[in-house]
Order: C-alpha cells, then sequence, then structure tokens
C-alpha cells in the first residue's frame, strides 16, 4: 500500500522522542509540521538541503544555527537556510512550534522514522535522506 504525504495530514508521528504532524503539502516544494517537543527535547546539530522555519507558538525554544544562538519564545521565528547546520532545544515542557519546510521531502523522512528509536538507525536513515547529523545537541 502506498502512502500519500496528504494521507498523513493530522496523523502524528513520534520522532526520537517528539511528536510532530504533517498540518499541510503544497502543490509546489513545500510542507508545513506542528511540532510537540518536551523540555530538552530537539535534534542534534545536522544539515539538509531543503530550508525551514521556526514560529514558536509555546514555550520557548533555544536555536543554534551555524554557531549561532538565539531563544525563542511565542511570536517569534527563525529561518534556516539549506546546508546550514543547526539544532534546537525546547526549554520549556510543551513547547509548540509550527516548522515550515522548503521541501516535501521532509513527509517521507519523518514518516520513515515514525518510532524507530535505535539511534545508528535513525542516523542511517537519516543519511538516506540527505540529513547529516554533524554535532550534538545544543544545551538547553
Amino acid at each position: 500500500m502506498t502512502i500519500h504525504a496528504k494521507d498523513l495530514i493530522n496523523r502524528p508521528l513520534k520522532v526520537v522522542g517528539e511528536t510532530i504532524t504533517l498540518k499541510a503539502v503544497g502543490d509546489g516544494e513545500w510542507s508545513a509540521f506542528h511540532l510537540d517537543a518536551e523540555k530538552g527535547g530537539g535534534p542534534p546539530l545536522h544539515t539538509h538541503p531543503w530550508e525551514e522555519a521556526y514560529v514558536v507558538t509555546r514555550g520557548k525554544l533555544r536555536v543554534s544555527q551555524n554557531g549561532v544562538i538565539s531563544d525563542l519564545g511565542p511570536g517569534d521565528s527563525v529561518t534556516i537556510p539549506a546546508n546550514c547546520p543547526h539544532a534546537y532545544s525546547a526549554l520549556e515542557a510543551n513547547t509548540q512550534v509550527q516548522v515550515i519546510f522548503s521541501s516535501r521531502r521532509p513527509v517521507a523522512f519523518f514518516r520513515e522514522l515514525h518510532e524507530v528509536t535505535d539511534i545508528p538507525e535513525v542516523l542511517r536513515r537519516a543519511e538516506a535522506h540527505e540529513v547529516v547529523c554533524v554535532g550534538g545537541p545544543v544545551a538547553a
């Protein structure tokens, strides 16, 4: 059975301790997600070949982008260029973020990582999607 991107809309995916829910996919190359992050949650420093933007709607998020660290609260946003080393960490429980990607590729990536907890396997799958870990997490 083939799963199409639009079939995943509003289905929460568990991705390495966080819940990410696809909210929309564009006819062009973009996708939008809702992220629920717990305190300390977030990916390690990584790169990928698409842009992304974060809009914090609840809680606080610490973002590292090309070595510059910023703390974001509700209403704050940041845009991450393609191939820029970045990471984030939720500074509060129940942090919520809207995430917009300039690609549909994250849809397949997050679907493939749903409920995968073995870190070497996560990294292997990430590299297959051109998501490359280049460092550790940003400190909360």
